[in-house]
């Protein structure tokens, strides 16, 4: 599936299983415009590195991410919601970066 959406144009990001292994499978860029989003995580009790348009997001919350694909040729939606919390103020506020494109993302 993945080497399907690459020949179709999509840009394909993550995580997949192979051979009992975590790998990460990332299609270079060819622009030098930051990701929108990138996501790190070292292993699955660590806490995630988020870099939102070339920002650090620091003092997380929660990370909700889902993407689907709507068939074999087409992305369906993408959904992101990032909660951090601000601690450049006096009283430290949670933020909230979410972003919902496509009908099965914003049901």
């Amino acid at each position: 599936m993945v080497h399907k959406l690459e020949r179709s144009g999509v840009l394909v990001t993550g995580f997949y299983l192979e051979k009992d292994s975590l790998m990460v499978y990332e299609k270079p860029r060819t622009d030098s415009a930051p990701n929108l989003l990138t996501i790190e995580l070292t292993d699955e009790q660590s806490i995630p590195r988020i870099i939102y348009k070339g920002e650090d997001i620091t003092a997380l919350v929660a990370v909700d991410f889902e993407w689907r694909t709507r068939d074999a040729d087409q992305i369906g939606s993408t959904y992101f919601r990032i909660k951090h919390a601000n601690t450049n103020v006096k009283k430290p506020v949670v933020e909230t970066k979410e972003l919902c494109v496509g009908e099965k993302a914003c049901e």
